[in-house]
């Protein structure tokens, strides 16, 4: 009789093998079928075409539902505690669950909203949005945002590079879509747990216009180059007063208590408008910006939103040009030249005519804004590009609400969590507008680990892609020359910064060079986080290799890169760790 025991049990095994294959086969091409669905469904529910959605999502539930059959049941969970293949079992069951539950505790109240909730639906006038529909429907969206990211952490434990070439692919691709789903719902519910109070819906509110100027870096992109005050009431959006910031009056000492590093890194130089933003961390300008206003004219704004050329641009990509009342039209491929390159030499001498001209081509934008043309997904997508940059933001002095924002791109916070971290800020130091002309590169590499500590490195490559003749004086000023005695002389057209790098918390210097030679830098802390300073001077055309040794904590995760939005976009390259 035992002779015949080993036989049947092999026959048992490849019996079950067998069974496994055909339903991991069958679950593969239900599943194939499934996943274009969802990008179906989520492209009409951001379009409000219901009709369309409601037929890809009954597409949908009908092949997930079928997937996770053929991937569930005694004989399924049994493999996936077996060697070799266990891996491989439960990512298939893992991925057919999380594409049922996408079909049916996602998609559906997303699709039971969409019509009323679209752009063109809330956009009843080009001043004024309809916030109703966003409150009403912000349980749903909420309730979506929640389950999206508890689908997206149960899918997080999987390790797909352990898995075989058609599992890594379908586990990767479920991941994406679903990373992607909880990134769109938790906006969208953001956005209507924010919008109707932000916008009025409760009372009139006022907010600081901040209009930055990218040709002279600060840290949270430029300097505040012209002002505005945006008033909202139930919806209806309104541009009070736009002036430049030669109205606005300085302080002699800071006038907001931020913390003593803080003050160690800037002193009281933020007391100033043009150096109130030296900062990345927003929410450190916006109270400055609102308790210099308060002072100068007494009244307690609701908070600030600040923007920049780029998005200008970006926003009149989408509306179509905007025109001037000299005829000139501004453009979504002519804004930032316009602005922050040619105007200087249009009206070189002229600071008055020069600040007219760039107060004109802000109000010929918010006005075409405001004008109800464009399409208003495309607008929404721009707005949403502008934050992603970091070129929009966004302060409320309700603490509920900025609380909310400061978990978003919109709010442009510096962050204090714990894991990889490193980011580079510019802040001009000679009065120039030679910023427009300044190239970027990060490389962040993580060393090998020893212990709970790592070595890694930053380098950090700047680049002036100036002309070395024919930019006007006030371009290439060098304010700086007169400001502090014994630097250095350079011709025209050199840039000169302050630059400050920004990494890991618990991170130490152990050395740093310029060009291969030792760097002198100055340490601090902003938030909690170690932070590096040193003087840049480029001559026009010359680049800067700066490279940053540390020893680290050894911290897992994905690393987070701070991102300076200036005229040029920023190369980044961050290499994964070497630790196991």
């Amino acid at each position: 009789m035992k002779r015949y025991i080993l036989p049947v049990a092999l026959l048992l095994v490849l019996v079950a093998a067998g069974y496994l294959s055909v339903r991991a086969l069958a679950a593969r091409n239900e599943l194939e079928q499934a996943r274009p669905q969802v990008g179906k469904v989520k492209e009409a529910v951001l379009a409000g075409d219901t009709v369309r959605a409601r037929a890809s999502l009954t597409e949908l539930q009908k092949h997930a539902a079928k997937a996770r059959r053929d991937a569930s049941g005694p004989l399924w969970r049994l493999a996936g505690h077996l060697p070799w293949i266990g891996g491989d079992v439960d990512g298939v069951h893992e991925v057919t669950v999380a594409i049922d539950r996408v079909a049916t505790d996602v998609l559906p109240p997303l699709v039971d909203v969409a019509a009323s909730v679209k752009p063109s639906a809330l956009r009843v006038a080009g001043d004024r949005i309809n916030t109703a529909p966003l409150a009403a429907a912000e349980p749903a969206l909420a309730g979506a945002a929640d389950r999206s990211a508890a689908i997206k952490a149960r899918l997080a434990p999987l390790r797909p590079t352990a898995m075989i070439g058609p599992v890594r692919r379908a586990v990767t691709d479920v991941r994406r879509q679903v990373d992607d789903l909880a990134a769109t719902t938790s906006k969208a519910a953001t956005a209507a747990k924010l919008l109707p109070p932000m916008l009025g819906a409760g009372g009139q509110r006022s907010y600081l216009l901040a209009f930055q100027n990218n040709a002279e870096a600060r840290g949270t992109g430029g300097l505040l180059g012209a002002y505005g005050i945006l008033e909202v009431d139930n919806g209806r959006l309104r541009i009070k007063h736009l002036g430049p910031n030669t109205e606005l009056h300085n302080e002699k000492r800071l006038p907001v208590n931020l913390g003593p590093d803080y003050f160690q890194m800037y002193g009281n130089d933020p007391a100033l408008w043009v150096n109130s933003n030296e900062s990345p961390h927003f929410p450190y300008a916006a109270q400055i910006w609102l308790e210099l206003y308060r002072r100068q004219f007494g009244q307690q704004l609701d908070g600030v939103v600040a923007t920049d050329p780029v998005a200008m641009g970006y926003i009149l990509s989408a509306t179509g040009p905007a025109r001037l009342p000299t005829g000139e039209l501004v453009t979504g491929q002519n804004a930032v030249a316009l602005t922050l390159r040619d105007v200087y030499a249009r009206f070189p001498k002229d600071n008055t005519r020069r600040d007219l001209f760039l107060q004109l081509i802000a109000r010929a934008v918010f006005q075409k804004l405001l004008s109800g043309q464009g399409d208003p997904v495309r607008i929404v997508d721009e707005l949403s590009r502008s934050a992603g940059e970091r070129r929009l933001l966004v302060y409320s002095t309700r603490a509920p609400e900025e609380d909310v924002l400061g978990a978003t791109e919109l709010g442009g916070v510096v962050h204090q969590g714990p894991g990889p971290y490193v980011g580079i800020v510019i802040n001009n130091a000679a009065g120039s507008k030679m910023d427009y002309y300044l190239s970027r590169a990060l490389v962040y590499e993580q060393g090998a680990c020893s212990g709970d500590r790592r070595q890694s490195t930053v380098t950090v490559t700047l680049t002036n892609t100036a002309p070395k003749s024919g930019l006007p004086p006030y371009v290439t000023i060098r304010a700086d020359e007169r400001a502090i005695r014994g630097l250095e002389k350079a011709p025209k057209g050199s840039n000169v910064s302050y630059v400050q790098v920004y990494v890991t918390q618990g991170a130490e210097l152990l050395g740093a060079t310029v060009d291969g030679k030792p760097l002198q830098v100055i340490p601090g802390r902003e938030r909690g986080r170690p932070v590096f300073t040193y003087r840049a001077l480029l001559l026009a055309g010359q680049a800067q290799r700066v490279v940053l040794r540390l020893d680290e904590p050894r911290v897992s995760g994905q690393v987070r890169v701070l991102s300076q939005p200036l005229v040029r976009p920023e190369t980044v390259r961050a290499e994964p760790s070497r630790c196991p």
